[in-house]
C-alpha cells in the first residue's frame, strides 16, 4: 500500500499582493504548499478552515498590528511556527515578537535563501517533535499491553477468578488501549455455538447472539466470527456487514472486532466501538495480542487440569510459558521459551529452574517475591535472566500458582516476555529527548544572551561619538561574539554523535594521546598517569578523546591553585574499563554533585553535558568523589566506566554511584 506524504502548508500574511504571489511561487517551487491572505481577519478565517504548519506575518497589516495577530495565533495554535517580517526593523520590536512566541524575525528586503533555510530547519524540528510524540505514544501503548498481558497471565491461573471477572478486566484494558467508549467481550458456547456476551457496555443490549441456520452470525457484530479475521471500520454504516444487534437508539460510528481463536476454533470475541479517534492497525494488533491470551484463558477455565495441553496450544504466543512442579523442576518448556532463552526442552526437563535461568530480581529479593507468590497466588515484575549463551536479558516475568480441583497447589507457571527491544527503544528515546532538550536550552538561553550583548553593544555604538569609550564597547562586543563562536563550536563538535557507529577502540592508546595533547596545550599543569588497562578495547568512536579532553579541561579550568595538578588512571573493573580523572582544585560540594548533570539546571556547562551524552552512547556510567575522603576542598575525581568489547558486558553489576541516570 502506497502512503502519500502530505506537503507542509505555509500561510503568507502580507498586504502586498505582489510579495504574496512571489513568495507563493518560491515556496511551491521548493515543494511546499502555500496560501496567502492580506488582513488579520482573513488570517483568522483561514486558520479555522485549513491546517497550516507555518505562518509568515507582516508586522504591519491594514486592520490590525501583526504583533497582536501573533499573540492571538500563538495562544490559539501553539504548535504553529510563526515568522515575523517588517520593513522597519527595531531591536524592541524584534524582542517583543520573539517574546510573544515568534520563531524567527526578518527585515525587508527579505533574503529568501535565509528564509528557506530557516523554514527547513523549523519544519525539521517540528517533524522531530511529532516523531518523538509518536514514539512516546507507541511506547505507552506497548507498556499498557505488557501490563494487560502480565495481569491477565496471572489471573487466568487463579481459581478464584471466573470467566466473567476476567472478561470484565479484559474489556477494561481493551477500551483503555484503544480509547473506546463501548465494547463487549464474549465466549462461544461449545455446544450451541451461541455468542454469549460475558460483559458489555450499554449500547450492546442482548446477552446472547444466536447463530443462523447457515452457521453465520448476524450483521457487523458477527463479521469477525464469520470470516475468522480481525477487522475494524471507521464508517460502520457503509461496511458490507452493516447490520448488527444494537439498541435502536445506539449510534455506532467506529467499530473493531477480533475473534479469539485457539487451534482454528473460535472460542470468543473482543469487540470495541466509538473510539475517540479512528481505529488503526496498531489498535488491531494490540487487541489481537490480548485475544490470543483470552482464547487461552477460555480453554483453561473450561479445563484447568489440561495444563500441558494448553501449553501446546500457546506455541504461537510470543511470551515464554514455563510450568514447574512444587520443587520448581521444569515440566513444560515450549518453543517461545526455546527462542528466548536458547535451551531446548530436552536440555531443561526435570532440572530446577534456578539452575538454568539464574534470575536476578530488580526491585525486591527472591525471598520477597516468593512470599508474594505464596500469599496472593501470583507475582509479576521486571527481572534479568541468563540465556544459554551467557548473556543476560531483561524479562517481564509473571508467576502464578497452579492448583488442582481441591485448591491444592500442585505447581507453578511463569509467563516471560523478552523486553530487550522495548528497553533499547526506551533508552534511545530518552537519549534523544535529553539531547534535544540540551540544544533547545542552549539555543533558547546561552546563545540568545550573547546575541543580546552584541545587539545592545552595536546599538550603543551607533549613538555615541567615536572616542575611547566606543572602543571599549566594541571590545566587549567582540569578546561576546567570540564566546558565541566558541560555544557554537563546542555544540557543533558532537552534532554527529548519534550518527557515528561504534567500533572496537583501544582505550589506553586514546587516553595516552589525549593526555599528550592536553599537556602540550597546558605546559603549566602537572599530570600524573597510571594505566592498568592492559590494552583492552571498548566499543567507542571518534568522540572518546573529546570526552576525555572535556574532563581534563574541567580539572584545570576552575582550579585557582598556583600549582595545578591532575591525576589520570585507568583499570579493568566489573567487566569494563574505569578511567579516573582527578584534580587539586576547590572541589564540588555534595549537593552540587547531585545536580551537576541535571539538564534542567546545567550547572556543569555545555561541555560536561556533552561528555555525559558520549558516555551514555557507550552505555557507560559516571560518578564523582572527593579526591581525599571527607575533604571537599582537596579536589574532585570523575570516574568513567565503559563496558568492555562489544558492550555485552554492559549489564554487569558494579558499585559506582551513577550520576544523571
Amino acid at each position: 500500500m502506497n502512503v502519500e506524504t502530505s506537503k507542509e502548508h505555509i500561510l503568507i500574511v502580507d498586504d502586498d499582493p505582489g510579495i504574496c504571489k512571489m513568495m507563493q511561487l518560491i515556496f511551491k517551487a521548493k515543494g511546499y504548499d502555500a496560501s496567502s491572505v492580506h488582513t488579520g481577519k482573513d488570517t483568522l478565517s483561514a486558520m479555522k478552515s485549513t491546517q497550516f504548519d507555518l505562518a509568515i506575518l507582516d508586522i504591519k497589516l491594514p486592520d490590525m498590528e501583526g504583533i497582536d495577530l501573533l499573540s492571538i495565533l500563538n495562544e490559539d495554535y501553539p504548535d504553529l511556527d510563526i515568522f515575523m517580517v517588517t520593513g522597519h526593523a527595531s531591536v524592541e520590536t524584534a524582542i517583543r515578537a520573539l517574546n510573544l512566541g515568534a520563531s524567527a524575525y526578518f527585515t525587508k528586503p527579505i533574503d529568501m535563501e535565509d528564509v528557506l533555510r530557516t523554514i527547513s530547519s523549523s519544519l525539521e524540528r517540528r517533524r522531530m517533535i511529532e516523531e518523538k510524540k509518536s514514539a512516546e505514544e507507541n511506547l505507552r501503548q506497548e507498556l499498557e499491553i505488557n501490563r494487560a498481558v502480565a495481569y491477565l497471565s496471572g489471573v487466568m491461573n487463579d481459581p478464584q477468578i471466573n470467566i466473567e471477572k476476567m472478561s470484565a478486566t479484559l474489556l477494561e484494558y481493551s477500551m483503555i488501549l484503544t480509547k473506546s467508549k463501548h465494547g463487549y467481550v464474549s465466549t462461544i458456547d461449545s455446544d450451541t455455538k451461541e455468542n454469549i456476551l460475558q460483559t458489555q457496555t450499554s449500547i450492546f443490549e442482548q446477552k446472547h447472539i444466536k447463530v443462523h441456520q447457515q452457521g453465520k452470525y448476524p450483521g457487523l457484530l458477527g463479521h469477525a466470527l464469520n470470516t475468522h479475521m480481525a477487522f475494524f471500520t471507521n464508517s460502520p454504516s457503509t461496511h458490507e456487514a452493516s447490520k448488527g444487534v444494537l439498541k435502536k437508539s445506539a449510534k455506532l460510528n467506529r467499530f473493531l472486532s477480533v475473534p479469539a481463536i485457539v487451534a482454528d476454533e473460535i472460542v470468543g470475541q473482543i469487540s470495541l466501538a466509538n473510539s475517540e479517534r479512528d481505529y488503526d492497525k496498531q489498535d488491531l494488533d494490540a487487541i489481537l495480542r490480548l485475544s490470543r491470551l483470552f482464547a487461552t484463558a477460555i480453554k483453561m477455565f473450561r479445563n484447568r487440569e489440561q495444563l500441558r495441553y494448553l501449553a501446546e496450544l500457546l506455541d504461537d504466543v510470543s511470551e515464554a510459558i514455563i510450568s514447574t512442579d512444587l520443587e520448581f523442576k521444569v515440566r513444560s518448556w515450549k518453543k517461545a521459551a526455546e527462542d528466548i532463552y536458547g535451551w531446548s526442552f530436552e536440555e531443561v526437563e526435570g532440572k530446577p529452574i534456578s539452575e538454568i535461568l539464574k534470575t536476578k530480581y530488580e526491585k525486591e529479593s527472591a525471598a520477597d517475591s516468593r512470599k508474594t507468590l505464596d500469599d496472593s497466588g501470583n507475582w509479576s515484575g521486571e527481572v534479568l535472566e541468563h540465556r544459554k549463551d551467557g548473556t543476560m536479558i531483561p524479562i517481564f516475568l509473571s508467576l502464578s500458582l497452579v492448583k488442582d480441583i481441591d485448591l491444592k497447589t500442585v505447581g507453578f507457571v511463569s509467563v516471560s516476555r523478552d523486553m530487550t527491544q522495548q528497553k533499547y527503544a526506551q533508552s534511545q528515546m530518552e537519549y534523544e529527548r535529553d539531547r534535544a532538550m540540551l540544544y533547545l536550552d542552549l539555543m533558547g538561553h546561552d546563545i540568545r544572551n550573547k546575541l543580546q550583548a552584541i545587539i545592545m553593544g552595536v546599538d550603543i555604538v551607533s549613538e555615541i561619538p567615536v572616542e575611547e569609550s566606543i572602543r571599549l564597547i566594541l571590545t566587549d562586543v567582540i569578546n561576546a561574539a567570540e564566546k558565541i563562536r566558541i560555544l557554537i563550536s563546542k555544540v557543533k563538535k558532537t552534532e554527529q554523535l548519534t550518527l557515528v557507529p561504534l567500533s572496537e577502540v583501544q582505550v589506553g592508546q586514546v587516553l595516552d594521546n589525549t593526555v599528550k595533547e592536553f599537556s602540550r596545550m597546558n605546559e603549566d599543569v602537572e599530570i600524573k598517569v597510571s594505566r592498568e588497562d592492559n590494552g583492552v578495547t571498548i566499543m567507542a568512536d571518534e568522540f572518546l578523546d573529546d570526552m576525555l579532553y572535556i574532563f581534563l579541561e574541567n580539572a584545570v579550568e576552575h582550579n585557582s591553585h598556583q600549582r595545578k595538578r591532575v591525576w589520570v588512571s585507568s583499570e579493568i573493573a566489573n567487566g569494563g574499563v574505569q578511567m579516573s580523572i582527578g584534580d587539586n582544585g576547590v572541589g564540588i560540594l555534595d549537593e552540587r554533585k547531585v545536580t551537576l548533570f541535571d539538564k534542567t539546571r546545567r550547572f556543569g556547562g555545555v561541555s560536561l553535558h556533552q561528555a555525559k551524552q558520549i558516555i551514555d552512547k557507550y552505555r557507560g556510567t559516571i560518578a564523582m568523589t572527593n579526591r581525599v575522603t571527607n575533604n571537599v576542598q582537596s579536589g574532585t575525581v570523575f570516574k568513567i566506566w565503559i563496558p568492555l568489547g562489544n558492550g555485552l558486558n554492559g549489564m554487569v553489576s558494579h558499585n559506582l554511584p551513577v550520576v544523571g541516570k
